[in-house]
């Protein structure tokens, strides 16, 4: 079984190369993997099918994925979470 480091990782390799259907795919596999383990960070996938959904320009569908994050953490992860969805608003909002 591969770590959450490990894992993003390699998501972050198939995102600079564009690939990401791989990363997609990869991403919720890891997903599934860690809630299997019933680790506590697995929903912190959510966050990389967000980036990769916001890479593809599916504004709604980041932010769908950021609101689960957002959930699941019980409260805004941060200073980072915050910018990104106000950049994911935006982006919606300009459409």
């Amino acid at each position: 079984m591969k770590s959450f480091a490990k894992y993003l990782q390699e998501i972050d390799k198939l995102k600079k190369q564009r690939q990401y259907d791989k990363a997609w795919k990869l991403a919720h596999k890891a997903l599934v993997d860690f809630l299997k383990r019933k680790d506590e960070s697995w929903f912190m996938f959510y966050y990389q099918l967000a980036d990769i959904s916001a890479r593809e320009k599916r504004w709604m569908d980041a932010l769908f994925f950021m609101s689960l994050v957002t959930h699941y953490l019980q409260r805004l992860g941060g200073v980072t979470h915050e910018k990104f969805i106000k950049r994911l608003l935006k982006k919606k909002k300009s459409e």
